[in-house]
Formats: structure tokens, sequence, C-alpha cells
């Protein structure tokens, strides 16, 4: 029988359980790591007595221990070593659609129709917290050597149609454990994928910000594939990365310049988003940065000139359904509004430096990252890299220098600019100021006290009448 080594901070809860006639068991990922060697965060544990005896038990072995669900009959169980998340042995019914919630639950269940409510085999392993020993009510065990994913269900169909969010964990758990789905459970996703559609725009935020950092989940397990682009492309086998961005697929077969690319403009954004850093913005910026090239391309003759504009405009209403945050839709959108800046490369280096002050040295780390990736992307490698290097090196010259990157950091201040200049408060203020940083911004030797103040009132009198 296979055995894990259980958290020492649950055994004074598991021998409370048993001296009353019950038990508690690990159960999902911690089991599942257990047994593949992975890092632990989360303590889930499931058991046979009812939640309200649950926290009575807890409390009895010296835990804080409360219910945070009555619904679910979910209970936080915490002591100074740990916290554990119980819910009692559980049955679900679903309304028809793919809400995550459930409409019904009963509690009069056991251990194996406790596992059958669940996602997937390989998260429903349990493991006696006294013993360790791992216990395996639906085959689980044969799945997770064989680094499949099955569903817990009599078949995939109903595990995807209860719940929508299933189909984007399918699509998750397959990126950060390098797994595969079964293809039971594909056929069910291709026939369940619009149920993500009623998920609501948090859920759907927070599996995706989960798939686009599935490279550091588990940074030892298969360090060899690309783990977000595995998730990317199961969600696009099954019909459900359509649903949730159907932009993206206007560029099937929207044939690009041969010299600069070798993909279409679909598969170009694939290999851009592959390219980029595990971060939700810098990932969906580089799935969504062309989009706007297939109307384009059809609006001017197989010019797409301006796609980023337009790739904006689509981008926008796809971002807000996925549940991204205003500041984070904000950043996605300028990254693709100014992915083609100087794509040439022939920008003199005082405007590069006034650019790069006036949008934010942290930006322009992202901006550089989206033109890496953008060159990775298009196939053709980094040969003939469009500046890339330059802008690289000018941006670490400007931070050698002590450039500033915020009107804020000027060493005078706009109360000082309305004495030496003798004005008043007035948009004036503001322009001087906004001079002087764009000064600094080409020679940071500049910022300082006696020399931005010689130089205020001469912008001031370059600036003719107020």
């Amino acid at each position: 029988m296979k055995q894990i080594k259980t958290p020492a901070f649950l055994k004074p809860l598991a021998a409370a359980f048993a001296q009353a006639g019950h038990h508690v068991y690990l159960v999902g990922g911690v089991v599942r790591n257990a047994l593949m060697g992975l890092a632990v965060s989360d303590f889930d544990i499931a058991g046979d007595a009812g939640a309200e005896e649950a926290v009575r038990l807890a409390r009895s072995a010296g835990y804080t221990a409360s219910i945070r669900t009555t619904a679910l009959g979910t209970v936080d169980i915490i002591c100074a070593d740990g916290r554990a998340e119980y819910t009692p042995f559980r049955t679900e019914v679903y309304a028809p659609g793919g809400v995550h919630r459930p409409v019904s639950v009963s509690f009069d269940a056991d251990m194996a129709a406790d596992a059958a409510r669940r996602d997937f085999t390989c998260n429903a392993l349990y493991a006696d917290v006294l013993t360790g020993a791992v216990i395996d009510p639906l085959g689980g065990l044969a799945d997770l050597q064989a680094g499949m994913l099955r569903a817990c269900g009599q078949t995939g169909a109903q595990t995807l149609k209860d719940d929508g969010v299933r189909i984007l964990r399918m699509a998750r758990f397959a990126g950060e454990l390098g797994f595969l789905p079964n293809e039971d459970l594909m056929a069910a996703a291709r026939e369940n994928a619009r149920n993500m559609l009623a998920l609501t725009p948090t859920r759907l935020y927070g599996e995706w910000k989960k798939i686009c950092q599935a490279q550091e989940k588990y940074p030892s397990l298969r360090p060899e594939l690309d783990k977000p682009l595995h998730a990317l492309m199961i969600l696009h086998q099954c019909g459900a990365l359509k649903e949730m961005m159907p932009p993206l697929y206007d560029g099937i077969g929207v044939v690009q310049k041969k010299e600069y690319h070798a993909h279409d403009v679909f598969t170009h954004n694939l290999m851009t988003f592959a390219a980029m850093p595990g971060d939700v913005v810098l990932k969906t910026a580089g799935l969504c940065h062309d989009w706007g090239k297939p109307q384009c391309a059809k609006e001017n003759g197989g010019r797409m000139l301006g796609h980023e504009k337009v790739s904006v405009v689509l981008a926008g209403p796809v971002l807000n359904a996925l549940g991204f945050s205003h500041s984070e839709q904000q950043a996605v959108l300028t990254l693709i509004a100014r992915h083609m800046y100087d794509l040439r490369g022939e920008a003199r280096e005082k405007t590069l430096r006034v650019r790069f002050a006036v949008w934010g040295f942290a930006f322009m780390e992202q901006l550089i990252q989206m033109r890496r990736a953008d060159l990775i992307g298009s196939g053709r490698g980094l040969t003939g890299d469009n500046g890339l290097q330059r802008w690289i090196d000018l941006l670490a010259a400007m931070r050698s220098e002590g450039a500033i990157d915020d009107p804020a950091d000027l060493a005078i201040s706009g109360r000082e600019i309305m004495a030496l200049c003798q004005i008043g408060p007035s948009a004036r203020v503001g322009e001087i100021k906004q001079a002087l940083f764009e000064r600094c911004a080409v020679d940071p030797s500049l910022n300082t006290a006696a020399r931005l103040s010689a130089l205020a009132p001469k912008i001031h009198r370059e600036l003719g009448p107020c």
C-alpha cells in the first residue's frame, strides 16, 4: 500500500476524530503532490464528521476552528504550525449550463461518493492523516503514473457539464503537471466548451492567470515542456480558447510577409505568447498584440498598417470579460498600442531617451520583453533585431547615469519654479516641469537644484506668454 508523510500539525486533530469514532483524510493536490515529490502549500482534508462536529472536535484538540461556508460545510482549522480546510464527505447537484456553484449539497455520503463528485482522478486520492496510507477509490494512482487526466464521474461529459471551470482546470493541470487529458475528457471538453461563459470573470481570471504562470508552479517537473503553451493548446483543441478569445481566431490562415514572418497571424500570436515571461499581463499582451492584423489586411488591400490600434479595440472587451482589473487591462492595452514603436530602430537617441523617461523604465522593460517575444514569435529568430539591443543598452545606460522617469524626482519643485519664474499656480508650471524633465532624460547631469533653477526661467521665456 502506498503511504505518504502526513503533516505533524494535523495529527492531534486526527486523534480527536478517531477518539470520537470518525476519520480524517488529506485529499486532492496535497496527496498528489506528495506522491510526485512536489511541494505542498495547501492542506485540504475531508472526513465523515459533519461541519459542526468537526468544529467541536478541532476545538477540543486545541485548534481554532470555524465554519466558513455552511452550504458546502467548509471549515477553517488553524493552529500555530499550520492551517487546513476541512469538508465533510458530500455529493453535489449542479444546474445545467456549467455554473460553478452547486444548487444542492448532501452530506449523507461516503468516501467513494465524495471522490466521484471531484474533477480528476489524480485529485481524488485520500491519505489517512494518522497512518499516511493512501486510499484510491477511482484508480487515480494509475492515472498519476501515466500522466493522464481522467474524469472522476462516470463520464467526462458529466464532470465538465456540472462545472464550467473544470475545463480551465483541465488545461491548467495539464500545463502545470505536464499531463494529457484522455480522449473521453477532451471529447467532453469539446462538447461543453461554452459552459465556461457561465463563469464569473473572477473565476475565469483566476484560472487564466495560473495557466500563464504554469512554468513556475513546479519548475523541477518536466522543465523541457513549455507548460503555458501546452495548456493553451489544450484549450485550443477543445474549442474553449475560441470561446474565451474569438478575435484570436480571425488570424487563422492570414499570411504575413515571408521576409519577417514564418507563420500566419494566429500562430504568430501563439508563439509570441510562448516567448513571453510567465506574467499574466505580458503573456496576455503577447497573445493579443496582433489581433487587428486580419481586419486591417481586409480593409487595406493586404496592408496591416495601424493594426495595433485595432488590436487594442478588439482586446479590451475580452480582457474585461476575463476579469482583468482596470490597471491590468490598461497595462496590456498599452503594451499592445506601443509594440510597433521604432520598429525599424531608426529613432534618434535623444528621442528614445525622452520616450523611455516619459513611458517609465518599468514599462520599457516590459516593452523590451514584448519586442523580443514578437521577434522570436515571428519564426525568424532574433536576426536583425530591429534595434532591440540598442533599446536594452540605452535603458541600462540611462539607469547607470541616474536618469529619472518621473517628474516628481526633479531636483526642484513646482513651488520653486513659480518663485523663479515669478508666476502663480497655472498650467505653465506643469509645462516648465515637463520640459525640465525631458531635458534631464537627455542629460541626467542637469538634475541638480542649481542647474534646474537656471534653466526654469529660460524655458519660461522660450514658451512665450502664458
